[in-house]
């Protein structure tokens, strides 16, 4: 349907119309390394954020109502199962805003969370002087799992918490809605939380 993938060798493009935000159903977590990222841009008659192709043979939509760019396809390799079924790899689809900005975080490790009703939260998993902490986007949704709460009590500062490298924060939240009523207070943007906290936090709730 004319849509480019800005890597090279890169799988097919999502379908527009039945793409999910993540290859796995929740609840589950994992552990794993960012391995491969893709941008998949809207052609003409496509919107990923609508599901909607609105020309052409495969049409399934007249109108769309987005201003998104289009798709964000993340493959991760499973380094380490903590619930659910979760296979060797594992990728996570996001949508890409109006600005088309994507992320870059290729090598890096992610505790990555699958909510029940599908949608993922992750969780940059960052050594600081012997401890193993997890470090939240900046909205902190964790489905039912209360993160500001956690950071509040028991979050640990991190000075590079903020910064160019760091902008998957904002770019990777969650919308507002379902179990995710507000976004964590900006006081707690710097902090992070023990990465055995937080995964018992999750198992405690899921």
């Amino acid at each position: 349907m004319g849509l480019v993938a800005l890597t090279v060798n890169a799988a097919p493009a999502p379908d527009p119309a039945s793409w999910k935000p993540a290859s796995i159903t929740g609840p589950a977590l994992f552990t794993g390394e960012v391995t491969d990222i893709e941008e998949f841009r809207n052609p003409p008659g496509v919107d990923y954020a609508c599901h909607a192709v609105t020309s052409g043979p495969h049409k399934n939509q007249s109108s769309c109502l987005s201003n998104a760019c289009g798709l964000e396809r993340i493959t991760l390799k499973t380094e380490q199962a903590l619930q659910g079924p979760v296979p060797s790899k594992v990728t996570l689809n996001h949508i890409v805003g109006e600005w088309c900005k994507g992320v870059s975080v290729s090598g890096r490790r992610f505790l990555i969370a699958i909510l029940p009703g599908g949608e993922w939260a992750a969780f940059e998993v960052i050594g600081d002087n012997g401890r193993t902490l997890a470090l939240p986007d900046i909205g902190g949704c964790l489905g039912k799992v209360d993160v500001a709460a956690l950071l509040d009590k028991s979050g640990v500062e991190l000075g590079s918490a903020i910064g160019p490298t760091m902008d998957w924060r904002k770019e990777w939240t969650l919308a507002i809605g379902g179990d995710c009523t507000a976004w964590m207070p900006e006081s707690l943007d710097k902090k992070a939380l023990p990465l055995d906290s937080l995964i018992g936090a999750w198992k405690a709730t899921y």
